[in-house]
């Protein structure tokens, strides 16, 4: 799997340095169950994607809904597992991360991410 690093524009705040790309269906599918922990700077990057299932999972996340711009259109920090997130319709892609990342990256809806491939 290539990795991404991912920055906040918007206030230059790198998000994750070690990002996987879950841009096929069954990566998607898959996403981080099994995980029993991320590190800071890992995370996964769902593509096309508007919405999130937490089944099977061991961790919490925080997540990030980008648009095709990838502007920051919602966030929710600290999913459990077990959980589902609604539906976000204009979202293109999802971006889950370490629990509290939201909070030590400041960030916030109509942020701009950069994408960078590694």
């Amino acid at each position: 799997m290539k990795y991404l690093k991912i920055t906040n524009k918007t206030n230059q705040k790198i998000l994750g340095h070690n990002i996987g790309n879950a841009n096929n269906t069954l990566s998607r599918l898959v996403g981080l169950i099994g995980k029993k922990k991320l590190n800071d700077g890992e995370g996964l990057l769902l593509t096309p994607c508007n919405s999130i299932h937490m089944m099977f999972m061991k961790i919490s996340l925080d997540v990030i809904f980008l648009d095709r711009k990838n502007k920051v259109i919602h966030l929710i920090k600290n999913i459990q597992p077990w959980k589902v997130s609604k539906i976000i319709f204009k979202a293109q892609s999802v971006l889950e991360l370490p629990v509290g990342t939201i909070s030590r990256a400041e960030l916030k809806i109509d942020d701009f991410l950069e994408i960078e491939k590694k």
